[in-house]
């Protein structure tokens, strides 16, 4: 996987978005895809951004991404959540604007999850802001 190159942002509809977690809760994963679960990723030709981490080995949180091109990581710095969508920052100084369409319980879901992954409560905010730190 290459490293995350600077002030590169990407925006995209995620058609899917997936919440995990095992062992407890060490290991939580939420992915923004453009595709659904049961796609062949062999033929990847879309985005998506996946956030992890392994609790077991610290609170950083990992972020893989597939651009349409290249696959990246790098940390993650910030997020904004709002009803609809979300904003991710990254510590390369990537920008994810991705847009979702869920249910109230999914919508929740992703919210709890993205809590434990901050370790923090996570309001969803009331319109999108441009920029983050």
């Amino acid at each position: 996987m290459e490293s995350d190159s600077p002030s590169k942002s990407l925006q995209f509809f995620a058609h899917s978005v997936d919440c995990s977690e095992a062992i407890d809760w060490e290991l939580v994963r939420v992915t923004f895809d453009t595709e659904m679960p049961d796609f062949d990723e062999d033929h990847r030709t879309t985005p998506f951004v996946s956030l992890s981490a392994n609790f077991e080995f610290g609170n950083d949180i990992q972020v893989e991404v597939y651009d349409g091109e290249d696959y990246h990581g790098s940390g993650l710095k910030a997020i904004n959540l709002w009803r609809d969508q979300t904003m991710l920052f990254t510590t390369c100084g990537r920008k994810f604007n991705i847009q979702f369409k869920l249910e109230d319980d999914a919508f929740r879901e992703l919210n709890q999850y993205l809590e434990v992954l901050l370790r923090s409560d996570l309001s969803p905010q009331q319109s999108p802001a441009e920029d983050a730190p």
